[in-house]
């Protein structure tokens, strides 16, 4: 795919999925230039500014990753403009606050074969107790079920939040720590 469309209302989600595709894509020894980010907002006052950022060579070759984010309605035509003209090198990672499954930039974006879309939803219990799970294996945390419900329970429907306060309970124990009620 050249295209990645994150939207929904779990913003902290579609920032986690951000980062972890453009880690994908680029190292911390590539060119600075090789990423740059873009809002809604730029892209709307000028329609070419998205297509002239993809099509850009690094200065050091490479993959070229532009970030965009903002509000769907005001960049949709300058995604539309890209998808036609991108060098397909390029990866356009996309955060769109204010759509839905039926807005214009989503029906688009899912007919293209080099696009992915990805809705961004808040966590139901059951992944929030994965999530706890997973941070809290990482340090080899000891936790009864009291304490995963608990903690599960208390989490809010924003990825990045959730993950922050988790990590902090995990700061708490201390690795190979334990936490109870």
């Amino acid at each position: 795919f050249c295209i990645y469309l994150l939207y929904g209302q779990d913003n902290g989600l579609m920032a986690e999925r951000s980062k972890l595709l453009e880690r994908h894509f680029t190292n911390e020894d590539n060119d600075p230039s090789a990423v740059v980010t873009l809002t809604s907002a730029e892209v709307g006052r000028d329609k070419t500014l998205l297509c002239d950022n993809l099509n850009a060579i690094p200065m050091f070759g490479g993959k070229r990753v532009v970030l965009l984010s903002g509000q769907g309605s005001e960049m949709k035509d300058a995604v539309l403009l890209a998808a036609e003209q991108m060098a397909r090198d390029s990866k356009l990672i996309i955060k769109a606050y204010d759509v839905n499954t039926r807005h214009a930039l989503v029906t688009f974006c899912d007919k293209l074969d080099i696009c992915a879309s990805i809705g961004c939803y808040p966590d139901d219990s059951k992944d929030l107790s994965q999530l706890v799970q997973d941070i809290f294996g990482q340090y080899q945390i000891q936790y009864s079920r009291d304490v995963l419900h608990s903690i599960s329970e208390k989490l809010g429907a924003d990825r990045q939040a959730s993950r922050s306060e988790i990590e902090k309970l995990a700061l708490f124990a201390g690795e190979g720590g334990s936490l109870t009620i």
